[in-house]
């Protein structure tokens, strides 16, 4: 089957567009596209989450490196994510594909759960 695409045990297409339509749909078809935050090597039974420090915001996606590393001053400390997140007005990170920002000044630090320091 197709790169980009999960096809369960007996699936009948790898093209799930069709799956919008009454005869076809999951139920029959067995196939559905990557979802974002994923990539779907061909014969996949199951989306692979994009790793901590990427994320991917498309579906339909193949390979690895659909996984798009995290711009500057962004961080994703979760896997199989559609975006990242902004470091912020107290924080940065200088490098791409990171888990976490570094807060100004000493002695503080990043909580990745409210983005703030």
């Amino acid at each position: 089957m197709s790169a980009g695409v999960v096809c369960q045990e007996r699936a009948t297409t790898d093209q799930p567009l069709t799956n919008d339509s009454i005869p076809f749909g999951y139920n029959a078809t067995r196939s559905y596209p990557c979802p974002t935050g994923n990539y779907c090597p061909e014969n996949t039974t199951l989306p692979v989450p994009c790793p901590v420090g990427t994320y991917n915001g498309f579906e339909y996606m193949g390979k690895f490196e659909d996984c798009l590393p995290c711009p500057v001053d962004h961080f994703q400390h979760q896997v199989g994510m559609a975006g990242c997140y902004s470091c912020g007005g107290d924080a940065q990170q200088p490098e791409t594909g990171q888990p976490t920002c570094t807060c100004y000044g000493a002695g503080r630090d990043f909580q990745e759960s409210d983005r703030n320091c």
